[in-house]
């Protein structure tokens, strides 16, 4: 007897583990969000814009734009004057 409950314990005890990283993927896909310009889940790097959650790459990029984007009119205010 002592043999069998002793085979036994390891196999629950991994049946258990399997179980609780079950239940931990279940919460994660649950608090996952997406992001509005690619389409992406994720649980905690979003930001959001005008009401909308974002990735941070995403965010990243629509910021150097939004930062960039009065060089680039005045560049092309240049060409046309050309």
């Amino acid at each position: 007897m002592p043999e069998e409950a002793s085979r036994q314990e390891p196999t629950l005890r991994s049946m258990v583990e399997r179980r609780k990283t079950d239940h931990r993927a279940e919460q994660c896909a649950e608090n996952a969000k997406i992001c509005w310009l690619c389409g992406t889940r994720s649980g905690g790097t979003m930001k959001e814009v005008g009401g909308r959650q974002v990735c941070i790459d995403c965010f990243r990029q629509v910021r150097e734009v939004a930062i960039n984007i009065d060089a680039r009119e005045a560049e092309a205010r240049n060409e046309r004057k050309r």
